[in-house]
């Protein structure tokens, strides 16, 4: 993701994520996991904040509403094929 723009929406995407859930979305391939992972800390895919649906694993435990416990901010990604709980 182009810096510029990463400076140009970090700013208010952390100020809503002290009080709401924050959803980003764009066309395929334009940086929008990379952003997201930004904010967990440490910044990595492979921090417990992160969850990818396209996991088995993954997918089956967010179905059963199960979230990582003790994340301040949780990216999940690929989301959008959740439809009403079904794998």
């Amino acid at each position: 993701m182009k810096e510029t723009l990463l400076r140009y929406l970090k700013t208010p995407v952390s100020d809503d994520l002290k009080t709401r859930m924050v959803f980003v979305g764009g066309p395929r391939q334009v940086g929008e996991m990379v952003f997201a992972v930004r904010f967990l800390d440490p910044p990595d895919i492979q921090q417990p904040g992160y969850r990818n649906y396209d996991e088995v694993q993954v997918r089956s435990a967010l179905i059963k509403t199960a979230l990582p416990a003790h994340q301040p901010i949780i990216v999940l990604d690929e989301i959008h094929k959740y439809a009403g709980g079904g794998t």
